[in-house]
């Protein structure tokens, strides 16, 4: 990347975009959104750091600088720490990304994987977050085309949006011990392109079950906005159950998953390429394969199964 500067008129160009020093505010977002940096007042964090080695920074005058979505906090921490040591924290403000909610909520393992940050309660009836999208989330490992943020992402947040809103605000008073999620059916509208700057998530209850709290069930419609612009929406079905009928559901449907694939073999699978027929496996294998095909009863199906251990909620 390359800083060339235009005194005349205080204007840096950084890759391929033009950044004045005269401006007041200026995004920053992760390098994966290096095309939406070729915006004006927009510019990847890598293109920051190298202008501020570069000394590019020390005319800037009460400059604030929002960190936009692609941006690791550690990341955004580290810039806050260069600028400290360059002596432009007081001409230049730096906005950190907002702390993710805690990962049992979203039921995620890791905190760059949680879609969702400033969760509360708007109204009795409405529920707020912001949209925070980490460089390291597992989403942008490798899909990023154009300048928007991919269509899975907001169908992730949302899904993550009513799975926390009820962890937080409806389970406590439920009196369940271990719970899972069962999803019955999501659908998902996109109006507009969401694009890698701050962006809220509304959520509201549709309708909600609770006389029989071991099988709770809702549907719930979340909208991802953008500058008060709606982007898309997503309304689902889903039930809370105890972990262990998910868990049992679960393991009758994988071991009928695994006895058709074990009876049907690969060739009639048709996904792989048969070396050779049932007849000529070790016989090792054949008592076994007998014994797996016994059928077992049938199984209610329940839809998708999120099996996760969810503990009790803590207040974020």
């Amino acid at each position: 990347m390359h800083v060339f500067r235009g005194d005349a008129e205080n204007l840096y160009y950084m890759g391929g975009t033009m950044f004045s020093l005269l401006c007041t505010t200026l995004y920053i977002v992760g390098d994966q959104f290096a095309a939406f940096a070729t915006n004006e007042g927009v510019c990847t964090i890598s293109d920051f750091i190298a202008l501020l080695a570069a000394g590019g920074l020390q005319q800037a005058q009460d400059l604030t600088v929002i960190t936009g979505q692609g941006v690791d906090e550690s990341e955004a921490q580290a810039l806050r720490e260069q600028l400290t040591r360059a002596g432009l924290d007081q001409q230049i403000h730096l906005a950190l990304p907002a702390g993710a909610i805690e990962t049992h909520y979203a039921h995620k393992r890791l905190p760059e994987n949680v879609l969702i940050a400033q969760l509360h309660r708007s109204s009795p009836e409405q529920y707020r977050a912001a949209l925070r999208l980490a460089g390291r989330n597992e989403m942008l490992m490798d899909h990023t085309t154009g300048q928007h943020v991919q269509g899975m992402i907001t169908i992730e947040a949302a899904r993550q949006m009513m799975i926390a809103v009820t962890e937080r605000f409806v389970r406590p008073g439920l009196g369940l011990g271990p719970s899972g999620y069962v999803m019955a059916g999501i659908s998902t509208t996109f109006e507009r392109y969401l694009f890698p700057v701050d962006a809220e998530l509304h959520m509201r209850f549709d309708s909600m079950d609770l006389t029989r709290p071991q099988r709770s069930s809702f549907v719930a419609t979340v909208e991802v906005l953008q500058g008060g612009i709606l982007c898309g929406t997503c309304t689902a079905r889903y039930k809370l159950m105890p972990e262990a009928v998910i868990r049992r559901t679960e393991a009758a449907l994988a071991r009928q998953a695994a006895q058709r694939a074990n009876a049907n073999g690969p060739a009639a699978a048709g996904t792989h390429e048969a070396t050779s027929s049932r007849d000529e496996r070790p016989d090792l294998l054949q008592p076994a394969r007998r014994t797996l095909v016994k059928s077992t009863g049938p199984t209610p199906n329940l839809g998708v199964v999120a099996p996760q251990r969810v503990e009790a909620p803590v207040e974020v």
